[in-house]
């Protein structure tokens, strides 16, 4: 992907944007989606201090390229401590799904365990409601299925759940 400058023209402004290219596999299609919309001009020269077109699109370049750097540094890394005191018995016919690990790092960095420690503490929640969210989408991502289906799917995991169904007949 190549994070790169937009600028759409209209009767009486110039709008900038970064974009972002993708190439699928599958369809052996390129497409283009906005990352960030900029501005329009009259306000980048306010917020840059000129009155200079081309010396507000040097200061955008100069931006594009950091995110850009800032891409090549965050590479996506996902940690996995085991402990050698809970090893697994190898006559043991359990298997493992750690496909969900890459869709929990994508819910992480969306910040969705912020934003459901806000909403627990809000309404006092009693539960983990960032695990119960995290789990449920990486469940039906990889198997989609009714709730509870989606709880037994979660239960062969590599991190198995730590809250159980509410058993009140309406599953």
């Amino acid at each position: 992907m190549a994070k790169r400058i937009k600028s759409s023209k209209s009767k009486h402004s110039e709008s900038f944007f970064v974009i972002d290219d993708y190439y699928n596999p599958e369809t052996k299609k390129k497409t283009t989606f906005v990352v960030e919309r900029l501005g329009n001009l009259a306000s980048l020269m306010e917020k840059y201090g000129t009155d200079s077109r081309d010396e507000v699109v040097g200061n955008l370049k100069d931006y594009v390229e950091s995110l850009r750097k800032k891409d090549r540094e965050d590479k996506a890394v996902v940690e996995l401590s085991l402990s050698p005191d809970h090893l697994i018995n190898r006559d043991s016919k359990r298997v493992f799904n750690i496909g969900y690990l890459y869709i929990r790092n994508i819910l992480c960095s969306l910040g969705i365990r912020d934003i459901c420690r806000t909403i627990a503490s809000e309404r006092k929640f009693r539960y983990d409601l960032a695990a119960i969210i995290n789990d449920l989408v990486a469940a039906r991502i990889i198997y989609p299925s009714s709730k509870k289906s989606t709880y037994e799917t979660a239960g062969k995991f590599l991190e198995a759940p730590d809250y159980s169904l509410a058993n009140n007949g309406n599953i």
